[in-house]
């Protein structure tokens, strides 16, 4: 996948259009990882790559349950949601199935 990033930012993409999706936090920040590495490499010999290190920091790199926890967050009024919802997690979310909350 971070070849593909690096192609679509030669093509003139930018980080701050993209989102990008793993399925493990694990996997999402080694993505981050490996992409500062490729960016700071290519950086020395293209501006382009220097100024999409500089975004890396606010990049759109997560999970896609992030990923849809943030949309949901900003968009809340639209989809009829309290701003102030909260994901449960496995054990919370066990307790209420069986009813012991």
């Amino acid at each position: 996948m971070i070849r593909r990033i690096i192609a679509l930012i030669q093509e003139g993409a930018s980080l701050a259009d993209m989102a990008v999706c793993t399925f493990t936090k694990a996997s999402a920040a080694d993505m981050r990882s490996k992409l500062y590495v490729k960016l700071k490499e290519l950086s020395a010999k293209d501006k382009r790559f220097s100024d999409q290190l500089a975004l890396l920091p606010q990049a759109q790199i997560s999970t896609i349950h992030s990923f849809c926890q943030q949309l949901i967050k900003t968009y809340f009024y639209a989809l009829d949601v309290d701003p102030d919802f909260e994901i449960l997690d496995e054990t919370e979310a066990s307790a209420m199935l069986t009813g012991c909350a």
